[in-house]
C-alpha cells in the first residue's frame, strides 16, 4: 500500500512537471501568433503628406481619356479633319466600295453643303448644324445676317425689314431648289439600301 501511494505521488509530480515545462512554450507561441496577426491586419500607413495611390489601371485609363480628349479637340478645331471623319463614317454606314465611294462622295458632299447653306437651318443667331461649308453658305449668310441686324435695332423702318425679309425668303427658296437638285443627283447613284439609309439620317427626303 505504501509503495502504491509513492507511485501515485511520483506520477502526479511528473505530470505537474510536464505542465510547468509546457506553459512557457505555449505562451511564446501565442505571443508570436498574435504578433503575426497584428502585422497582417494593420499594415504600415503611408506618411500623412503622401497622397493615396490610385487604383490599379486608373492612371492608364485616365491617360487614354486625356489623349482621346486631345484628339477630339483637335478634330473639332480642324474643319477638314472633321469633314474627313464624317465622310468616312458615311462610307462605312453605306457599305460603299472604294469605286462606289468615288462617285457617291462628291454628290453627298454637295447635298451636305447645300443643307448647311440653308439660312433657315442656321437659326436666328447664325448657329446651325456643323458640317461641310461651301460657297452657297456665304451667299445665304448675307441675307440672314442683314435681316438679323435689322431686327436688332428698334429704329429700323418696317419697309427696310420687309425688304430684308423678302430677300431672306428668296434665299431660302433658292436653297430649297438647289437642295432638291443635289438630292436627285445623289439618288441616281445609290442603291435602294443606301438611299433608305440616307433618308433615315435626314440627308435625303
Amino acid at each position: 500500500m505504501r509503495r502504491k501511494e509513492i507511485g501515485t505521488l511520483i506520477a502526479v509530480f511528473a505530470f505537474a512537471l510536464v505542465v510547468l515545462l509546457t506553459l512557457p512554450v505555449a505562451a511564446q507561441q501565442d505571443e508570436q501568433t498574435e504578433a503575426n496577426t497584428t502585422q497582417v491586419a494593420a499594415p504600415e500607413a503611408p506618411p500623412a503628406d503622401q497622397p493615396p495611390a490610385p487604383p490599379a489601371g486608373a492612371e492608364r485609363d485616365g491617360g487614354r481619356r486625356d489623349r482621346r480628349g486631345e484628339r477630339g479637340d483637335r478634330g473639332m478645331r480642324d474643319p477638314e479633319q472633321w469633314r474627313s471623319r464624317m465622310m468616312a463614317q458615311f462610307k462605312e454606314n453605306l457599305e460603299a466600295s472604294d469605286d462606289e465611294w468615288k462617285v457617291i462622295e462628291p454628290l453627298l458632299g454637295k447635298v451636305l453643303e447645300v443643307q448647311q447653306a440653308n439660312p433657315a437651318m442656321r437659326g436666328f443667331f447664325g448657329r446651325g448644324p456643323r458640317g461641310p461649308r461651301g460657297p452657297e453658305a456665304a451667299d445665304t449668310e448675307s441675307e440672314s445676317g442683314a435681316l438679323r441686324t435689322a431686327l436688332e435695332s428698334k429704329d429700323t423702318p418696317p419697309d427696310e425689314i420687309k425688304t430684308k425679309l423678302d430677300a431672306f425668303r428668296a434665299a431660302v427658296a433658292k436653297n430649297q431648289e438647289d437642295l432638291k437638285t443635289a438630292r436627285e443627283e445623289l439618288r441616281k447613284v445609290l442603291t435602294v439600301r443606301q438611299e433608305a439609309s440616307l433618308v433615315m439620317r435626314g440627308i435625303l427626303d
